[in-house]
């Protein structure tokens, strides 16, 4: 396992960028739940089914198509989004420290 020690010079790099990289990470942990719960939504819907009970099942997959569409259509899409750019930002401060660090080395 590598030593923490080693990261520490990338998270001085996101230390602007930290509320962005935990808001992504935190609706990304709710596009996780929702996944969770979404399984339970569909199964009852199924289940409603079976048992001729037409109105809640189209509660539940009502419930379902409203979060998969919010959470999973646009929460994940603008975590994505922000993380893409971290990660763009990120890119190009390295190349810029490591073409800085080349210039002083012996030719």
């Amino acid at each position: 396992m590598k030593s923490l020690n080693e990261f520490k010079p990338l998270v001085k790099l996101l230390s602007e960028d930290k509320t962005k990289l935990i808001i992504a990470s935190i609706i990304i942990f709710m596009g996780g739940l929702s996944e969770i719960f979404t399984g339970y939504l569909n199964g009852s819907a199924i289940e409603a089914m079976s048992n001729l009970e037409l109105i809640n099942a189209l509660k539940f997959l009502g419930i379902y198509f409203v979060i998969e569409l919010t959470v999973d259509g646009m929460l994940m899409h603008y975590a994505n989004s922000i993380l893409y750019k971290l990660e763009s930002a990120l890119t190009r401060k390295l190349g810029y420290f490591s073409y800085k660090k080349s210039l002083n080395l012996p030719a």
